[in-house]
């Protein structure tokens, strides 16, 4: 099992992919933008996930003299160098040296397709807009505002249970909103589609309290992340609820105001 099999949908419909409609209900087959980059010419490596970068440039290395790939985030240096020797065919998660400001990246590697030279791909990273939450408007941030989102995590492997799951927030907003997330106990764990399915919110502010008796936190601290402290085995999901509060009166505008959610999982094996 790798972090590619813990994987993220949106609510809201079997292939609902509109982040406004993600308030609730049984689980999507759409994965949420998080963040992208120019296209790899390194060949035997394919990118399967960005998050919690800055926008700008990046480099991706592969060095066959030591058998090793690594990851230089935009305005970042270069990470720990992760080994591929006889490993064959996995996924591997590289993360920049300066810890998780600089974020990380998710790539799949075809052992024998690497490159036997040295090899730098030189990167664009950016930053997909609204992928959860939509832009706030002027009335919005006069009059405050509180929404939600659901997403559903699923253990995607086809043997192995997650022991355990915890929610911190990698990185939080430059902005004066707050982000805070939840398991949602209420629903609890189950295919998303039958059973562990999350209630379908009346709007995304939540006026009748259907999310009240959830524990919400903000917590950047992944050693006091909010534990699952459950098993989720092959195929199943848990609805995952993040909720945006912005407050009345404000006046600041950030153009880029992004957060990121992090997962801690502990494999049963």
């Amino acid at each position: 099992m790798d972090i590619a099999d813990v994987v993220l949908t949106y609510s809201g419909g079997a292939a609902n992919g509109d982040q406004t409609l993600s308030i609730g209900g049984v689980k999507s087959s759409v994965v949420p933008a998080s963040q992208q980059s120019t296209a790899l010419t390194i060949p035997g490596i394919t990118v399967l996930e960005i998050a919690g970068m800055q926008n700008g440039d990046g480099q991706l290395i592969v060095d066959p003299s030591n058998t090793s790939i690594a990851l230089t985030p935009p305005n970042g240096s270069q990470g720990l160098r992760i080994s591929y020797l006889g490993e064959g065919d996995r996924t591997y998660f590289l993360a920049g040296s300066s810890g998780t400001p600089n974020g990380y990246m998710l790539v799949d590697v075809v052992e024998a397709s690497l490159p036997t030279t040295y090899s730098v791909d030189n990167i664009v990273i950016s930053t997909p807009q609204n992928s959860l939450f939509s832009d706030v408007t002027k009335n919005q941030a006069t009059n405050g505002i509180r929404q939600h989102r659901c997403i559903y995590l699923t253990n995607n492997h086809v043997v192995t249970d997650i022991a355990k799951l915890a929610l911190y927030l990698l990185n939080t907003t430059e902005g004066d909103d707050l982000i805070e997330y939840a398991f949602d106990t209420d629903a609890g764990i189950g295919d998303g589609v039958t059973t562990g399915v999350a209630v379908s919110l009346i709007d995304e502010t939540d006026p009748s309290s259907a999310l009240s008796g959830l524990t919400f936190e903000s917590e950047l601290d992944p050693l006091l992340a909010q534990e699952l402290l459950s098993v989720l085995a092959p195929g199943e999901s848990i609805p995952i609820w993040v909720k945006r509060t912005v407050p009345k009166f404000v006046s600041a505008e950030v153009i880029n105001n992004m957060f990121t959610l992090g997962i801690n999982t502990y494999v049963g094996d």
